[in-house]
């Protein structure tokens, strides 16, 4: 997976064998994230305000392409 600020790549992430991911977030920002295997792909808004939980699950579901 990948993790954009502003457009600007700021992370690559890798799941582990279960498929679970830690990303860690600035507050009061916009991310983006982009997660693609072999024809599947997924894209989330992510905003870190006051609201964001960050030890709260958050789940990706891939799509075919």
């Amino acid at each position: 997976m990948k993790l954009y600020d502003n457009g600007i790549e700021v992370s690559q992430i890798y799941t582990d064998e279960n498929g679970f991911y830690r990303i860690d977030l600035e507050e009061n920002k916009k991310y983006e994230l982009i997660a693609s295997t072999k024809g599947f792909s997924a894209k989330e808004d992510i905003y870190a305000d006051e609201n964001w939980i960050s030890e709260e699950d958050f789940n990706l579901v891939l799509i075919a392409e």
